[in-house]
């Protein structure tokens, strides 16, 4: 594995990248930014737009919203956690309410309840709106078989970040075969009812708790493995295609908008380029490397990280000529 911080080539490169974007610093438009302030709106999400996890939560809220497009019950506070406490606000905020990981749930109108945790935030919000787009089956038989698709199908994750962090031929391979293996059961169950989703005809928890994953594989795992989910899984497809249709899940999955590039320490506004820059340190094993890059002298639309890695790669072609 390339270690980052060892070779002259790296050290000279690293205070080239450095240097560079120390000059091009930018901060992010106080007018875009959320305050720490009660806000006005019953509930406040602090979240990463890249973060699976978080998407988890923010898709349940849209969900809940007369407009998804538009919605109105609650605030977004984004968290660039990679910059840290001192550069950004949200990933302060966070610190402040003793949280490391988003998302996190505010709720302002029961005295600024904090609820961590993807599926804790999912399972909440659905009990402050249950009359709208409920995401529980009612039947008991059916809310079982949702409990249990939420359990097996978190199989997937596993070999989802352990394929896209593997470095060598024979890890990457026996990592495809365990997702695989996990897609396939999911395909097998998305057969058992007539669909389009897990549960049937309803929009459940056990859709959007795989949703954001799913999306993973097929930007993230089809950039940097080359892993396509098959066409044979075509149950798996069609759910993917049924759920991207969704409101909810389209404001999630939009391209970046004004306060996420203010916010953000990358570069990159169409969804799938931005998911692969944000995973690029994952797949090359150096997120920690990545994270030091970025304390140093990340800003919003500024990413040392891929500016390293593209500097290193003019170096290594210099060298090779």
């Amino acid at each position: 594995m390339f270690r980052a911080v060892v070779s002259p080539t790296t050290k000279r490169v690293t205070r080239t990248v450095l240097h560079t974007v120390q000059s091009r610093k930018t901060t992010a438009s106080s007018s875009t930014i959320m305050k720490q302030t009660p806000s006005s709106a019953p509930l406040t999400l602090l979240a990463g737009d890249f973060c699976p996890f978080a998407n988890r939560a923010l898709i349940a809220i849209l969900e809940k919203e007369a407009d998804p497009l538009n919605p109105t019950n609650f605030d977004l506070q984004p968290v660039c956690f990679q910059m840290g406490p001192e550069k950004d606000p949200g990933t302060k905020w966070l610190y402040s309410l003793d949280k490391k990981t988003v998302p996190v749930l505010i709720d302002n109108s029961n005295d600024g309840k904090v609820i961590g945790e993807s599926m804790d935030v999912v399972e909440y919000v659905d009990s402050l709106f249950p009359e709208i787009h409920p995401l529980q089956p009612s039947e008991p038989e059916l809310k079982e078989k949702m409990k249990t698709y939420i359990d097996r199908h978190g199989s997937i994750l596993p070999p989802l970040f352990k394929l896209l962090m593997a470095q060598t031929k024979d890890e990457q391979k026996q990592h495809s075969y365990d997702l695989l293996k996990a897609l396939t059961a999911m395909d097998n169950d998305l057969q058992e009812l007539e669909g389009p989703y897990l549960c049937g005809d309803q929009f459940t928890i056990a859709d959007l708790q795989i949703f954001p994953f799913i999306e993973q594989v097929t930007v993230v795992l089809k950039h940097y493995r080359q892993f396509v989910i098959p066409d044979k899984l075509e149950h798996l497809h069609r759910w993917y295609d049924a759920v991207l249709k969704r409101p909810s899940v389209q404001k999630t999955t939009a391209d970046r908008d004004e306060v996420s590039m203010n916010t953000y320490c990358y570069v990159e506004q169409d969804r799938k380029k931005y998911l692969i820059e944000v995973t690029e340190a994952f797949a090359n094993n150096e997120k920690d490397f990545a994270r030091k890059l970025t304390k140093e002298s990340g800003a919003p639309g500024v990413n040392p990280y891929a500016e390293f890695k593209k500097k290193q790669r003019e170096e290594e072609k210099k060298e090779e000529e």
